[in-house]
C-alpha cells in the first residue's frame, strides 16, 4: 500500500511545519506519492498526490 520498497503496508505519518507560501533553497513540496492533511487557521485541507495509486486511496483516506 505504501509507496515504501522495504514496507509496502506502512502509512508514515509526519509533523510538517514548513511554511509552502515562502519558496527558497530549503523549500520541499509535498511528495506527490502521498496524502497529506493541511492545517492553516480557519480549514483544513486534503492533498492527494498526483502519483498516488489508485489502488492506495482508501487505506490513505481512513488513516487521514
Amino acid at each position: 500500500m505504501s509507496h515504501q520498497d522495504n514496507d509496502p503496508m506502512r502509512i508514515v505519518c509526519k509533523l510538517m511545519t514548513q511554511n509552502f507560501f515562502q519558496r527558497g533553497q530549503n523549500y520541499k513540496g509535498l511528495d506527490p506519492r502521498g496524502m497529506c492533511i493541511i492545517q492553516v487557521d480557519s480549514a483544513l485541507f486534503l492533498w492527494i498526490g498526483s502519483e498516488l495509486p489508485q489502488s492506495n486511496q482508501d487505506a490513505y483516506m481512513t488513516a487521514a
